[in-house]
């Protein structure tokens, strides 16, 4: 059994046009290689590590927003007294109000910034454990199949009568997985993006 090797995990625009190029070549490239493709979406979807990934990020977001919903009602509030008060204010204290308001305002904005950023952090330290996983199948696979080549289906690779080998399903029965529905034979669509692409053994 040939050792496994990793298969690329980072998605480019590079990568898709490789992906596409190689499957406008594929008759000549079968000669030589042997390629195959998954449904990568259809497993991701169906992996309890993933629906707890999404649960828990969803989790942190609401929390985020709760938060920031807070500070934004009590800027408004504080908005709506000055409105209300500052024709008694003197000119003086009317500015410094406004200035501190102006202040409170930017302050806001990169709270929400910040916050954009945790999340965005959280989120790749919530989806790295479950991609890691479903790379580990992925490379054992192909490995025990003696593949060259996988495409992603993020690659938006069309794929026709060409020998290629869907190893969607022994993906998912290496990870317990048990998929919805049966996964295209003919044809390897682009889901609704987790950033991955197309690999290759190195």
């Amino acid at each position: 059994m040939r050792t496994p090797r990793r298969f690329s995990f980072r998605f480019s625009s590079f990568a898709a046009l490789a992906a596409l190029l190689f499957a406008a070549l594929w008759p000549q490239a079968a000669q030589a290689q042997q390629a195959g493709y998954v449904n990568q979406q259809a497993i991701l979807a169906q992996m309890p590590e993933m629906q707890q990934a999404q649960q828990q990020l969803q989790q942190a977001i609401q929390s985020e927003r709760k938060q920031l919903q807070q500070q934004q009602q009590q800027l408004q509030q504080q908005m709506q007294k000055f409105q209300q008060q500052g024709q008694m204010m003197s000119e003086q204290s009317r500015q410094q109000r406004r200035q501190e308001l102006q202040q409170q305002q930017q302050e806001l904005q990169q709270s929400m910034q910040q916050r954009d950023q945790q999340i965005a952090q959280r989120r790749r330290e919530l989806m790295q454990p479950v991609f890691e996983k479903f790379q580990n199948a992925l490379n054992v696979v192909a490995s025990e199949q003696n593949l060259d080549f996988v495409v992603r289906d993020q690659a938006l690779l069309y794929v026709s009568d060409t020998g290629m080998v869907n190893i969607t399903e022994d993906v998912a029965a290496r990870l317990g997985v048990e998929l919805q529905q049966q996964p295209p034979q003919q044809q390897a669509g682009p889901p609704a993006g987790t950033g991955d692409g197309p690999g290759g053994r190195q």
